[in-house]
């Protein structure tokens, strides 16, 4: 009697490359939907977003033209969901020359206590029209703030600044 062992697909190389590609139709399709879902309830921005942090890939935290009034401040969020090259670029369009520095979220409650507060020094400028500063950051809530000193007597009544910031891995 010449009996064989059955033939075990386990070692078998065709059967397990098919099995592989299942697997990874699986996950592709998976990510896909998930992508999906978060675009339709969040926005394709937010699901960009969450691809990129995923990948550590690089992302537009901020690009707008913001309205400082004279004698004022205005504080914008930057959340940055990993460890990376924060990179902020502001241009004065019509205005006086602004003081721009980045506080962390601790700070910026002193700020709006008008206690005393410390600035991170790589982002500080003051009175400046064209502003370039980029750092390496850690995780975390960091607030970019724009203050317009004048007074508004002798100089414009408001600014209008465009800012643009980036986090890079």
């Amino acid at each position: 009697m010449d009996s064989k062992p059955p033939k075990s697909g386990f070692l078998d190389p065709k059967a397990n490359f098919k099995s592989l590609i299942r697997v990874v139709a699986v996950i592709v399709i998976l990510v896909g939907c998930l992508w999906a879902f978060v675009r339709y309830h969040a926005g394709q921005r937010a699901a960009n977003n969450a691809v990129a942090v995923v990948l550590r890939q690089p992302i537009e935290l901020k690009s707008s033209t913001e309205n400082i009034p004279a004698a004022s401040y205005e504080g914008f969020e930057l959340r940055l969901p990993y460890d990376g090259t924060l990179i902020i670029e502001g241009t004065v369009m019509n205005g006086n020359g602004l003081d721009i520095y980045l506080v962390t979220s601790e700070q910026m409650d002193r700020i709006q206590s008008k206690r005393p507060f410390t600035k991170i020094r790589s982002f500080d400028a003051t009175k400046t029209k064209n502003y370039a500063r980029s750092a390496r950051m850690a995780k975390d809530v960091y607030y970019l703030v724009a203050e317009d000193t004048s007074l508004g007597i002798l100089s414009k009544t408001a600014t209008d600044v465009k800012i643009h910031a980036r986090l890079e891995p």
